[in-house]
């Protein structure tokens, strides 16, 4: 699914709003839904000058943060053999030969998430757009409707950071209580 088609998708729920407007709270939404889960992610080389490392090959694309960096088949524990001290680039604490990173990425200004992830979670991406039109300050505003989008946006996101984080073969997040005697 391609931004285009997202757009022709939301134009039913805020018909007034022009397609600039929907197309913009589409970026919009995929930015706030990849900052807020770990779907798009990709293994990064990292190159080390001086302790410090910066990624390599991300185009179109912004790191959010690391999820696990590993060197050879070890994998380094973050806190101690590295951290992060921003976004674009690690700290390490010891010396490493070959690091790749697992970084999470959200698209940069202007451009879109890849098409197949475009698809997989357009649901979530067409309530977070919405919720971000009917809060507009423009004739078609409807706080209650944005409410609604904004809830629904949020669930979608923590499902999708559970399935990130879980899988789907893993049962589900909740842990039903023993009754107490």
């Amino acid at each position: 699914m391609t931004i285009e088609e997202l757009v022709d998708e939301i134009v039913v729920d805020v018909p007034e709003a022009p397609i600039m407007a929907i197309r913009d709270a589409a970026r919009w939404a995929q930015r706030e839904f990849c900052d807020g889960t770990n779907v798009w992610h990709i293994d990064s080389p990292v190159t080390v000058v001086d302790g410090v490392g910066s990624y390599e090959g991300i185009a179109d694309a912004e790191p959010v943060r690391v999820l696990s960096v590993s060197d050879g088949d070890r994998v380094l524990i973050p806190g101690t053999q590295y951290h992060q001290d921003d976004p674009q680039s690690l700290v390490f604490g010891i010396a490493v030969t070959n690091p790749v990173a697992v970084l999470v990425l959200r698209p940069s200004r202007g451009h879109d998430m890849p098409a197949p992830l475009i698809g997989h979670w357009r649901e979530a991406l067409i309530a977070g757009a919405c919720h971000r039109l009917l809060r507009m300050p423009q004739p078609w505003r409807e706080m209650e409707l944005s409410e609604y989008h904004r809830r629904r946006f949020m669930s979608l996101t923590a499902d999708a950071l559970k399935t990130t984080a879980l899988g789907y073969g893993k049962g589900g997040a909740r842990v039903k209580l023993r009754r107490y005697h």
